[in-house]
């Protein structure tokens, strides 16, 4: 009824609003309203009127009703309201310019060859088709997306498979309303998987409908991948870790391979061994030392087998920067004992660990050793944030919380928390809860919970390896040929401080066995703030080296130590730190820096005169600026474009508000390819779930031909605001009439007429 009164459904009326286009304007409509009111009402109430009261108020309503009324309709009203117009939309056909294009498993053809005889803009078959139809827009992607020319050629020379950049290009484009769908024609191979979640919410909010051609074999029929190397990328000089390597195969099930591990073309490590069956996925671990410091280059990689199509997945690459300067350990304890001469025994042939010992041999006298100078530590206990901060690590041993006292324990709480240094809680009988610790400020930084102190305990325990951690690194204490130590035949340790349980989130790596049906922590550890802080509540560790049973030449207490005091202290970076992203780019790619500058007690500096050089693989030294970052005090930010395959070195210089030089280094390793053949089978699931989330369909190369019959709707919406008028509606004319009938008929009934 509203629509015929009114011409438009009450829809509209409800969520549109009513605007007067009379050219006049607003105002000078009010003022003539107000003088026509006066007008009628002079007339009917002037003072010679003879008309009844009743008859003048009546007929000035009507009369008054009906010159607003018109007045209204000369005004011009309109109802503005936004509606969605069909407009004719045009298809975007996105193709995948990357390498992973160029593998040959197309029956013998390389997918390359499907895409530029299909896909080429007004060569290819489908693209010929498609042209016919509908308005198409081409685009290229791999690290980046380009318009692509008509009669230009697809190269697919790209080093990177960007597909979530290339979807949000397409979803947040200036015509993406317009768009009647989006044609992606890849792999599905992309380097990170997750954020193709943002992208894909992108062109849902857009309203994009995505149809996917993936292009490709699903799977393999042969071949073996160097699918993930797990290695710390920054490690010090002399460190021995292990490298896990993660390795797929396809049709290889029982075959042995060899992975081997080269270091600039020179073989640093071989191991063989032999694939599982039903084709999965394997992992090794491999043993490596550093022992040359600066950035080293390691490849992991397995012969080619006969058939594989791709060869270029047998290879991964990894930097590793090795740092040089070693790292400084201070050792404090409130009582002589054999633990001091045998930790420095220890670590005497390791020069990249300085041991300093502090030892309290009287009130208020210490026994100094290690130390750079006779003003190190000359007052004793550090006295100051400063003074401790130079230490990447500390052991303490047995001093009571009465000379520890909480505001030493508080500095070295920021010590490990802010400065990212390590700490070593070492058992004794002045140590832990028997150390009044309990209730302390360690207590709480500590990775174990410590019980109330125990009377007279002392036990002889046997130590093993946790069930869940026995293969950890810091237990690789044999020599380089074997794994681990033989538990069995090292002789027990002393313990004094019985500890039987573990924070949440800490790691336990051994246990002992005192009889009672409860484990022992022996060795635990867990990350606080920056650092990290280990438990090891032992008495005697010596005695795995002095011990009769012992052989001489055995090197377990001297590997155990030097392990854990690396371990602790590989986070305690310096003064100036440089971080880059990522640590492996390819040729054209954008590597982000940022460098973070901090004082003497590690908080941000001010204002840094800060220099930033790289050195690329040709020698050439080019300066890179840095910004200073907004939200972050002590932090520069930056970037670098990788021009040349090779190792680019990033040297950061920092000259501190006393004018004291700091400078560290990192680099990256840039190659033509990067991981463009690795996990580079067609990936139908993700190509799928993108194509069926945006109300779009899945093809394969094969059936790519049926794609032209499903884009039947070449129609998108365009949201538009529209004045639709009123002044001729049907509801106004029969107002204006009645009203006026209405006023003629009273006053023919009245004699008025």
């Amino acid at each position: 009824m509203l629509e015929l009164a009114f011409k438009y459904p009450a829809e509209l009326f409800s969520r549109g609003t009513l605007e007067m286009l009379w050219p006049l304007g607003g105002y000078a409509a009010a003022v003539l309203a107000i003088a026509l009111l006066a007008a009628i009402a002079l007339g009917y109430f002037g003072a010679g009127s003879p008309r009844r009261k009743r008859d003048r108020v009546g007929l000035w309503a009507l009369r008054t009703t009906l010159l607003a009324l018109l007045l209204f309709v000369l005004l011009d009203p309109r109802l503005v309201v936004e509606t969605d117009d069909p407009v004719r939309g045009h298809v975007t056909v996105l193709i995948d310019d990357s390498l992973s294009m160029r593998i040959r498993d197309l029956d013998g053809a390389a997918r390359s060859e499907f895409v530029a005889g299909a896909f080429t803009p007004g060569a290819g078959t489908l693209a010929a088709t498609l042209e016919q139809r509908f308005d198409i827009r081409y685009l290229k992607f791999s690290a980046d997306v380009e318009t692509l020319a008509p009669g230009e050629v697809l190269t697919f020379s790209g080093a990177r498979s960007d597909l979530a950049r290339a979807l949000e290009r397409v979803a947040h484009a200036p015509d993406a309303s317009a768009l009647a769908a989006v044609v992606l024609v890849t792999d599905g191979a992309v380097e990170d998987s997750g954020t193709l979640d943002h992208a894909l919410r992108a062109l849902k909010a857009s309203g994009v409908t995505l149809h996917s051609v993936g292009v490709g074999s699903e799977r393999l029929k042969t071949d073996i991948e160097v699918t993930e190397v797990r290695l710390p990328r920054t490690v010090l000089r002399g460190d021995a870790m292990e490298a896990e390597v993660k390795l797929s195969h396809r049709g290889l099930a029982a075959k042995t391979v060899t992975l081997v591990v080269e270091e600039e073309s020179a073989i640093v490590k071989e191991q063989s061994l032999t694939l599982p069956a039903g084709d999965r996925p394997v992992s090794l671990k491999v043993p490596l030392e550093f022992n040359r410091q600066g950035p080293r280059r390691m490849v992991f990689r397995v012969a080619p087998e006969p058939g594989e199509i791709v060869v270029e997945n047998n290879a991964a690459h990894r930097a590793v920067d090795v740092r040089g300067d070693p790292v400084r350990i201070l050792h404090i304890e409130g009582e002589p004992r054999f633990e001091v001469k045998f930790l420095r025994r220890a670590v005497a042939a390791d020069d990249a660990i300085r041991l300093v010992s502090l030892v309290r041999t009287a009130e208020n006298k210490y026994y100094r050793l290690g130390v750079e100078d006779a003003d190190e530590l000359a007052e004793g206990l550090p006295a100051s944030e400063e003074a401790l901060f130079r230490y990447h690590a500390v052991v303490l041993g047995s001093i009571g919380n009465d000379l520890f006292d909480e505001a030493l324990q508080s500095r070295l709480r920021e010590f490990v928390a802010r400065r990212g240094g390590g700490l070593v809680l070492l058992g004794g009988r002045r140590a832990f809860a028997e150390g009044g610790y309990s209730e302390s400020t360690l207590a709480g930084i500590s990775p174990v919970v410590l019980p109330p102190a125990a009377s007279a305990y002392r036990a002889q325990v046997p130590v093993r390896p946790s069930v869940s951690h026995g293969d950890n690194p810091l237990l690789r204490l044999a020599k380089a040929d074997q794994l681990y130590a033989s538990w069995e035949q090292l002789p027990p340790l002393t313990v004094i401080n019985p500890i039987r349980r573990s924070k949440p989130g800490a790691t336990t790596v051994l246990e002992g066995d005192d009889g009672s049906g409860e484990p022992l922590v022996i060795l635990a550890w867990q990350r606080y703030g920056r650092g990290t802080v280990a438990a090891f509540p032992v008495r005697d560790s010596w005695r795995w080296q002095m011990h009769a049973e012992v052989p001489l030449e055995d090197e377990t207490h001297e590997r155990l130590w030097r392990n854990l005091l690396r371990h602790v202290a590989r986070p305690a970076g310096g003064r100036a730190q440089l971080k880059l992203e990522p640590a492996e780019a390819v040729v054209g790619e954008s590597i982000s820096i940022e460098a973070q500058t901090l004082d003497p007690r590690f908080f941000p500096l001010a204002d840094p005169r800060v220099t930033l050089e790289v050195t690329d693989p040709l020698g050439q030294v080019e300066e890179v600026a840095l910004e200073r970052a907004i939200s972050k005090d002590g932090f520069h930010r930056g970037s670098f474009i990788a021009r040349d395959i090779g190792r680019h070195e990033f040297r950061l210089r920092l000259s501190g508000p006393e004018g004291e030089a700091i400078q560290t280094e990192a680099s990256v390793e840039v190659s033509g390819s990067g991981r463009e053949f690795h996990s580079a089978e067609l990936h139908v699931p993700r190509l799928k779930r993108l194509a069926e989330d945006t109300g779009g369909r899945f093809f394969t190369a094969a059936s790519a031909s049926e794609m032209t019959r499903v884009i039947d709707d070449t129609k998108s919406t365009l949201r538009v605001e529209k004045r639709l008028p009123l002044r001729d509606a049907p509801a106004l004319l029969l107002a204006l009439l009645a009203l006026a009938c209405l006023e003629w008929a009273w006053r023919r009934r009245r004699d008025m007429a």
